[in-house]
């Protein structure tokens, strides 16, 4: 018998280039232990992917687990065996390996982490991907990186497929049965995105003030890549949302960037749990505000002037030392 389940699930910020992994907790009245790896399904509660058993404890006769979806299986090292380019060799006598799109990488990535299939690669913006990126790197490492070239992030679907999403699209919605007061915070809106890109360039598309701005450093990221970013995020003019934070009984499942329905009005969230329990899917449900601070942008400027001050030169009347201190001279 089930005492308790728990469904958590969220972004941090904006979640450009972020992984959800979904983790349910659920208290179980039993006298027997259960294995790390089974599998879990809820029944009756539509929207929900399999879940597996990562950890238990014990205590009286009830069985506390904490088990998640398969994007937890993301931080092994990716197993790039089988994109050899034939039987071809370096000088050194070292295999060579193939350059191939971000959407067969995913694909290659879902199948061995467990997914069913990967989806929503259709209209990413990196195209090929070289070996010198995906050699020795984390499933996590490369998924995130091509989200976040593109203004997505992923996530597993309730079909168990490896889905890369946008962010602020319509995922999911559900209707709230009852709620509690709505804190609402003033608006967020970004209307400009400064990129770090493929080399020691920053590309800067769009206007706005230091808490417009948002950053993403990204090597796969050039600059016409970049400009494409910022016209698929700011589409319409800019990309905005109404941080707010309240409980709910929901009629059903919401994800990430999904809608919570409560009378005329729908509301995003991107941090949720859901309590499964006799009153129904008790929620606590969010979207943080400003997630995306002006102290990204003041340290992203000074990188920028890091970058075009030169070790043992005189600048006015400054010297910079191999420290990268100044030193001011008298002239």
């Amino acid at each position: 018998m089930i005492s308790s389940i728990t469904i958590s699930k969220s972004l941090s910020g904006l979640g450009i280039g972020g992984i959800v992994t979904q983790q349910l907790s659920a208290s179980v009245y039993a006298d027997f232990s259960f294995n790390a790896g089974e599998s879990v399904t809820v029944v009756g509660f539509d929207g929900l992917p399999t879940f597996y058993i990562d950890g238990e404890n014990r205590t009286e006769d009830t069985v506390n687990i904490t088990a998640y979806d398969r994007c937890r299986k993301l931080s092994q090292p990716f197993d790039y065996s089988s994109l050899k380019d034939g039987d071809k060799v370096d000088e050194n006598g070292d295999p060579i390996y193939l350059t191939v799109s971000a959407a067969v990488l995913a694909e290659k990535i879902a199948a061995q982490c467990g997914f069913s299939g990967a989806s929503g690669t259709g209209e990413l913006l990196v195209g090929n991907i070289s070996p010198d990126v995906y050699k020795g790197a984390a499933c996590n490492s490369i998924i995130e990186n091509i989200a976040s070239a593109s203004g997505y992030f992923a996530a597993c679907s309730g079909e168990n497929t490896l889905t890369l999403r946008k962010i602020g699209s319509g995922i999911s919605s559900a209707s709230a049965i009852e709620h509690s007061a709505i804190i609402k915070y003033p608006e967020c809106n970004y209307t400009r995105l400064i990129v770090s890109g493929d080399s020691s360039d920053v590309y800067d598309n769009g206007s706005g003030a230091p808490e417009n701005i948002i950053e993403i450093s990204n090597t796969l990221i050039t600059k016409d890549k970049a400009l494409a970013l910022a016209s698929r995020l700011f589409e319409g003019g800019g990309f905005g949302y109404t941080p707010v934070s309240f409980n709910a009984v929901l009629s059903g499942n919401v994800d990430p960037y999904g809608s919570v329905i409560i009378g005329e009005d729908f509301y995003t969230v991107t941090n949720i749990s859901i309590n499964l329990c006799a009153d129904g899917a008790v929620a606590s449900l969010s979207a943080p505000q400003m997630p995306e601070s002006s102290s990204v942008y003041n340290n992203l400027l000074t990188r920028q002037i890091n970058q075009r001050i030169a070790m043992g030169r005189v600048y006015g009347d400054w010297f910079v030392n191999q420290n990268g201190v100044g030193t001011r001279l008298k002239l």
